[in-house]
């Protein structure tokens, strides 16, 4: 009976099985245990850091709000109320009381999920919002898969084909997606492919059609940042010295190119991914002016037109929030992938 204790207290020192037969010392088990509770660590800080940005951004939007030209219940009711009307209308919703108050209001109603009425509908804001949220998705979505596509593989052409009239042609290109305005873009488009060849809807949503123009209009410009960091990035880990051994090892070169290079120059890459997809969602406004779509984007539009603060205040907090999360999905990608990044934050504990 001590005999099998000691054997049980030796095996628990040495080591532990898991399913399949696989010996783990202990010395990997409290390593993986100290890097999952790092890694823990760093989420739950990252997540902290959100609420002093957020209140920042919710201050700064407010604030500016608060600076623009026009009445709110002049807007709402029309030029033809009274300004007995107008303002018995600015009172009920609060907009007469100085901006300290207001700002302190807005809080305490956000607090308890209170995201305003909106002052043009007199609908829940967040109603709005979640019929609307659906078509910028899908744009902001399409958009950049169809920029990753095209970038990804114009950066590897003009990598692989460094100072040649393919790289030459490869940055003529890039330059030419990145410069073109989007508003101009979108109105050579439905010049084009709608009033000419009649091929494609000009505005609207409903079908398939609808959305390949406003796709393409987000997509280039992404697609264009993309083919310029896949390139530099191909080229940083060609130069590499593993690369240099791999190929004296005698490896192919596709081998080499698809292993070692290109699977090392895809972390910038999909650091860059992640974030832009957050940044899409809100640069769609141009895209979805231009095409009539009801997204998030005209509805920002039209409520600073209106200065319907409720609305503008929900769309950008929520847009914010998305973009801060996926920043944070990008950091926890590029600390799994990358073993340095995980070494630097366990120095940092």
């Amino acid at each position: 009976m001590r005999a099998d204790c000691g054997n049980a207290k030796r095996g628990a020192i040495r080591g532990a099985f898991i399913p399949g037969g696989v010996r783990i010392s202990g010395h990997e088990s409290l390593e993986r245990d100290k890097r999952r509770g790092t890694m823990k660590k760093y989420v739950t800080k990252r997540l902290l850091m959100m609420i002093p940005i957020m209140f920042g951004v919710i201050f700064l939007v407010f604030f500016m709000m608060s600076l623009l030209p026009g009445d709110p219940g002049r807007m709402i009711l029309g030029m033809n109320a009274t300004a007995e009307d107008v303002a018995a209308y600015n009172h009920m919703l609060g907009v007469d009381q100085p901006f300290p108050v207001r700002f302190v209001n807005y809080i305490m109603d956000l607090m308890r999920g209170d995201f305003g009425i909106s002052y043009r509908s007199q609908r829940p804001v967040m109603e709005e919002i979640a019929a609307c949220f659906p078509y910028t998705l899908i744009i902001a979505t399409a958009s950049c898969i169809v920029a990753y596509f095209i970038g990804i593989i114009l950066g590897l052409v003009s990598a692989l084909r460094q100072n040649t009239w393919v790289d030459f042609t490869g940055t003529v290109v890039s330059m030419l997606f990145a410069s073109i305005p989007e508003f101009w873009l979108g109105l050579m488009m439905i010049l084009l492919f709608s009033l000419q060849l009649k091929l494609l809807p000009t505005s609207g949503i409903g079908t398939f059609k609808h959305y390949i123009m406003p796709v393409i209009v987000v997509a280039l410009p992404q697609a264009a940042i993309t083919s310029r960091l896949t390139r530099t990035s191909m080229l940083d880990c060609i130069n590499q010295d593993y690369v240099r051994t791999a190929k004296a090892k005698g490896l192919s070169r596709r081998k080499v190119i698809w292993k070692h290079t290109f699977k090392n120059a895809l972390l910038p890459i999909i650091t860059t991914m992640i974030t832009s997809f957050g940044v899409s969602l809100g640069g769609t406004v141009v895209a979805e002016n231009i095409f009539s779509i009801p997204g998030i984007g005209s509805l920002i539009l039209n409520a600073i037109k209106s200065k319907d603060v409720p609305m503008v205040m929900a769309c950008t907090i929520l847009l914010s929030l998305i973009y801060c999360v996926f920043i944070l999905i990008a950091d926890i990608a590029v600390a799994s992938i990358d073993p340095r990044i995980r070494e630097v934050y366990l120095k940092r504990q």
